[in-house]
């Protein structure tokens, strides 16, 4: 491999999605970053992350430099994470052309709705950029959580669940990547780093912990409700896995292969 290097730095989302790859140390002499989803485009853009948990929707900008790996976020059905939290069903704001405010956290949801809504009404969503004006938002991470429990909006309609109805598959909502300048050593430590995360994130005391730790945000109101969100995600990108997310790059870049 030309130019190969050790292993600099991680960069992964900094959300309740995320909780699991927080569990173990990451590897000795190893900067980890957990950012805003635009943030982590940057530095994607920037090439300055040798191990990148990329949201699904850049996938397609940044494969000719990073190598996909077998760990990601997924769901397959209920996912309270990411929703569209309206006044009225999304047949009424489709009748009515209501405008939909989607955070600028997230690419991938953005799309989601988007490829959704193509399926369903045949047509894209009127998006607005200014959230007052709007008749629905779409939230991600700690901010859907949030806003789900507290009942902010009389409607949360999961994207999740919506997927999984339309295709038979879990949607996959970010996959690990590492540098194709990475050496194949430093490669392997990150993998056993990931399969470490995911065993530990199985374990009764890995669930427990990061179900205090989301809690200490106020992101569910009861422990159970923390733990079922945990059991629902997917850690190890299966075939299934894998299906969905070749299935959403084309829907939205038809030219991706």
């Amino acid at each position: 491999m030309l130019f190969a290097h050790a292993l600099r730095s991680i960069t992964g989302v900094g959300n309740v999605s995320t909780e699991a790859f927080r569990l173990v140390p990451p590897p000795a002499s190893c900067h980890v970053y957990w950012l805003h989803p635009t943030a982590v485009r940057d530095h994607l853009r920037r090439g300055t992350s040798d191990f990148v948990l990329v949201p699904i929707a850049c996938v397609p900008e940044f494969v000719d430099r990073y190598e996909a790996v077998g760990y990601g976020i997924a769901a397959c059905e209920s996912l309270v994470s990411v929703r569209l939290f309206s006044s009225v069903s999304t047949d009424a704001i489709a009748e009515t052309d209501g405008g939909i405010y989607v955070s600028g956290a997230s690419q991938s949801s953005r799309q989601l709705l988007r490829v959704l809504w193509r399926h369903r009404y045949g047509r894209d969503p009127i998006l607005t950029p200014i959230p007052e004006s709007a008749v629905a938002c779409v939230l991600i991470g700690d901010e859907a959580v949030i806003s789900h429990f507290s009942c902010t909006w009389p409607v949360s309609t999961d994207l999740c669940a919506w997927w999984s109805r339309a295709t038979g598959l879990p949607f996959v909502f970010a996959r690990w990547f590492v540098s194709r300048r990475l050496s194949p050593s430093a490669t392997q430590v990150c993998l056993q780093w990931l399969e470490a995360c995911c065993q530990a994130a199985a374990s009764p005391a890995g669930q427990q912990l990061m179900v205090e730790r989301a809690r200490s945000r106020g992101l569910f109101p009861t422990s159970a409700d923390g733990h079922d969100y945990f059991r629902r995600l997917m850690l190890r990108l299966d075939t299934r896995c894998v299906q969905a997310e070749q299935n959403f790059l084309r829907e939205i870049d038809p030219a991706y292969a």
